[in-house]
């Protein structure tokens, strides 16, 4: 069975378990606002991804990794959009 875990925020913490993710070979789709946290993992291999509800479409598991309850109420609200029925 193929899993992608979808990662949103990457900063040191999301960053560093993106990176374990990927060196055990996972496949990790990924999304942060700032798009310079994103360019060194998708040279690793993690699909980088435009929206919080892209890396939630298309990831099995998410791991969220955000600064503020603000940021996780908001991308919560995203996630809902896009949340499949096996999630």
């Amino acid at each position: 069975m193929h899993i992608t875990v979808g990662i949103i925020g990457l900063g040191p913490m999301g960053g560093n378990i993106a990176r374990i993710l990927l060196s055990k070979n996972f496949s990790v789709a990924g999304f942060d606002i700032k798009v310079e946290r994103m360019k060194p993992l998708g040279e690793a291999g993690m699909v980088m991804t435009q929206s919080t509800f892209e890396v939630a479409d298309k990831a099995d598991v998410l791991i969220t990794s955000l600064p503020s309850v603000a940021a996780l109420q908001v991308v919560t609200a995203e996630i809902l959009k896009s949340q499949k029925t096996n999630q």
